[in-house]
């Protein structure tokens, strides 16, 4: 299994997008990150998981300016996973 981190801020307008091009692939081994530092327009609504069941979606709010510190916190020490910056 791989894992999919998508920093997002402030992407309520976009991160449905995202999540369907990450469906429309043909591997289906993984899980989506979705980590998100402060947004206020919904970018981490679960409607999106809700609707798509199949995928494993996470998601993890940490209030850290800039984008690299809040994609990365969460998920360094998953156990069993190898970390690709």
């Amino acid at each position: 299994m791989i894992s999919i981190i998508i920093p997002a801020y402030e992407s309520g307008q976009t991160i449905a997008a995202t999540l369907d091009s990450v469906r429309s692939q043909t591997f289906r081994d993984y899980e989506v990150l979705i980590t998100d530092d402060g947004s206020s327009d919904g970018t981490l609504d679960r409607q999106y998981a809700r609707e798509h069941p199949e995928m494993r979606i996470s998601t993890a709010s940490i209030p850290i300016p800039g984008w690299r510190r809040p994609a990365m916190t969460p998920w360094r020490a998953r156990p069993g996973s190898t970390f690709l910056p």
